[in-house]
């Protein structure tokens, strides 16, 4: 198969599957409360499937190298179950209480292929191809915003509780593209003995202060993200409003991603996460004062200068800062973060709104924010 071909099935890979999670992460929320569940609720349910993901991945990582197993089949499993459940769903709509244990599974599931399916692109580069990950992930991101647009316009119309439908459909489609990389594995490979982790965590001490700083700052990204429907509700939005918010952001991140890796050589990374620091809390407080829709969109177009340059540059960044035996778990650490971020966020976010108001919680989340940023900009200086 030849490069053109495979770079092709890997785009339509990353955009189905952003598809699946623009449904479980964007409308999560809108379809768990349709079926029944209590705000804070809904907040458990989503850390739930963070939590289960976060367990799951290192497990479902040892069995491969252990086992040298396609990562392809283990992702056409997953997607295999993916869209059973998603069935199940649909047929056991109004059982509240069942429908939250299935819809985490089915998110912890839809999480958890996230790494796995970047590694393809390490797969294949093994075997002297190579994959464009920036434009495939782009292209994820334009799905994203795509599939958000038609689901807001489609909700505004009928009900939320058919949502589940657009995952079986999608898991259908993705089948048949992963069975074309099924017979590739990964094999490992020893880059020299890592640091004992208490030391590690002793000699990357800086880094360790900035994951915190990142904490605090992706703790409002995410809920922004999974409450949102209840933020443009706040200032006269609907279900239509969300998807056109959450499209905005998702389409922007593809030019950003873009020029980022095309000029990366040309740029200070630190200089550029400390910039996408800035910039994710002036977005945050933004969102915390608009007084409209139209605002909120302003908001959300600057994802183009937080999300599409942090994610890149961090991983460029830790790539360089750490000795290369390190490397790995610097990465995995980051990645962590963010789900810990997001746990705190469906939590406590959750509660907080339903306990006091979407204006409170945006204030208080937007403090973290900005001393997440602090944070954040005070040790990359002093790590370079």
């Amino acid at each position: 198969m030849n490069q053109k071909i495979l770079n092709t099935k890997y785009a339509f890979i990353q955009g189905i599957y952003y598809i699946i999670l623009c449904v479980l992460m964007s409308y999560g929320a809108l379809y768990l409360g349709k079926v029944g569940l209590r705000t804070g609720l809904i907040g458990i349910v989503i850390a739930s499937a963070n939590i289960l993901a976060t367990l799951a991945q290192p497990v479902i990582a040892r069995y491969i190298d252990a086992h040298h197993t396609s990562v392809a089949s283990i992702l056409m499993m997953m997607t295999f179950l993916s869209g059973l459940l998603s069935i199940v769903m649909l047929v056991i709509g109004q059982l509240p209480y069942l429908v939250a244990i299935i819809f985490a599974l089915l998110s912890a599931i839809a999480i958890t292929m996230m790494p796995f399916i970047n590694a393809l692109t390490f797969v294949f580069e093994e075997k002297g191809v190579v994959l464009n990950f920036g434009l495939s992930r782009g292209i994820g991101s334009v799905a994203y915003a795509l599939m958000s647009l038609v689901l807001g316009y489609v909700i505004s119309r009928i009900s939320p509780l058919y949502l589940p439908l657009v995952i079986t459909v999608s898991a259908l489609g993705l089948l048949p593209i992963l069975r074309g990389f099924s017979n590739d594995h990964v094999v490992s490979h020893k880059e020299g003995e890592k640091s004992r982790f208490i030391d590690f965590l002793k000699y990357y001490k800086l880094f360790l202060l900035m994951l915190v700083g990142y904490i605090l700052i992706y703790i409002d990204h995410q809920l922004i993200n999974t409450y949102m429907i209840y933020i443009v509700r706040n200032i006269g939005g609907n279900s239509l409003s969300m998807g056109i918010a959450t499209f905005i952001a998702a389409f922007l991140e593809l030019p950003g991603m873009v020029l980022f890796q095309k000029y990366k050589d040309k740029l200070n990374i630190s200089y550029v996460m400390i910039f996408a620091g800035i910039m994710y809390s002036i977005k945050h407080l933004l969102t915390l004062f608009a007084p409209n829709m139209t605002i909120f969109f302003i908001a959300q177009m600057l994802q183009i200068f937080a999300f599409a340059l942090f994610i890149p540059s961090s991983v460029f960044y830790i790539d360089s800062y750490f000795d290369k035996k390190d490397a790995t778990t610097g990465q995995a650490l980051f990645t962590m973060s963010g789900t810990i971020a997001g746990v705190i966020a469906s939590v406590a976010g959750g509660l907080l709104i339903e306990v006091t108001s979407v204006h409170i919680t945006l204030l208080i989340f937007a403090v973290l924010s900005v001393v997440g940023s602090a944070i954040l900009v005070s040790s990359i200086k002093c790590m370079k």
